[in-house]
């Protein structure tokens, strides 16, 4: 293909003018057009960074879902234990109770590790206020079974 001695773009060998910048072709120059070598472009591209694998990565929520798994679940045995009272069943009451504080005070070890060290912190404050409820929850217990004990004592 010929092209256009003023501004490279193509032209046909019969054309007078080019079509692009308007510079007219003798006979010389149609003859002698020269032939522009074709333009090879090198896409760079940038270094693919390597997404981390699964186990590269440890998100940091961790000790916050802990917290709040051990904070409800004390929550939730401390409410039971109230219902089994209620209905009489107090011979499974203490270990219940073992199971509410233990996990009263994982909810609250893990809460105040997962403030410290969690990126996100909601979880981990929400398990430390469960932890830390379930502890009121079972001091509110025993103060009222502690008070109906000794009404029997006054009358």
């Amino acid at each position: 293909m010929n092209y256009c001695p003023n501004c490279g773009n193509p032209v046909e060998p019969g054309w007078k003018v080019c079509a692009n910048c308007g510079h007219i072709l003798s006979r010389e120059q149609i003859s002698t057009i020269y032939q522009k070598e074709p333009e090879i472009l090198v896409k760079t591209v940038e270094p693919v960074k390597p997404k981390p694998s699964p186990g590269y990565f440890k998100p940091q929520k961790t000790n916050g879902i802990l917290a709040l798994s051990f904070g409800i679940m004390g929550i939730s045995l401390s409410f039971l234990i109230m219902i089994l009272r209620s209905f009489g069943y107090s011979n499974i009451i203490i270990p219940f109770n073992v199971v509410v504080i233990l996990s009263g005070i994982i909810a609250v070890i893990f809460g105040i590790i997962g403030i410290v060290k969690d990126d996100s912190k909601g979880m981990a404050i929400t398990g430390l206020i469960f932890g830390i409820a379930s502890f009121i929850l079972v001091l509110i217990r025993y103060f009222i079974y502690l008070w109906s004990s000794l009404i029997p004592i006054i009358d």
